[in-house]
């Protein structure tokens, strides 16, 4: 998680919560964290040679679609890392229990050999 935090440039540790926020504020009120990390438009510097044989360049808006599939890739792996931290938090707790407390063990061996 902290290596996706870095490739977009701190952005993703509170991604989760800014979509969330997003998705529950007024219509009027938002402003989407989506497009801010992934735009759907951007301004594209076409070349071409004309008819003198001299490079002519045209500015247009080009539609990035495959944008709109990477921001929901990327929300699904936020809600993901977050599952497996709180589950890893929780047997890592589990475990560190079971080392440090005799009575936990026993009880445990008992409970398995009913």
């Amino acid at each position: 998680m902290f290596l996706m935090n870095r490739f977009f440039d701190g952005a993703f540790l509170m991604f989760g919560f800014d979509v969330i926020s997003f998705v529950n504020s007024d219509q009027e009120d938002r402003i989407d964290p989506m497009i801010q990390i992934f735009p759907r438009m951007t301004k594209c510097t076409f070349r071409k040679y004309g008819v003198s044989g001299d490079q002519e360049k045209h500015d247009a808006l080009c539609i990035l679609p495959l944008n709109v599939v990477n921001e929901k890739i990327y929300v699904f792996l936020w809600f993901w890392f977050i599952i497996l931290t709180i589950l890893t938090t929780l047997t890592l707790i589990y475990r560190v229990i079971i080392i440090f407390s005799p009575r936990m063990r026993v009880y445990l061996l008992r409970m398995r050999f009913r």
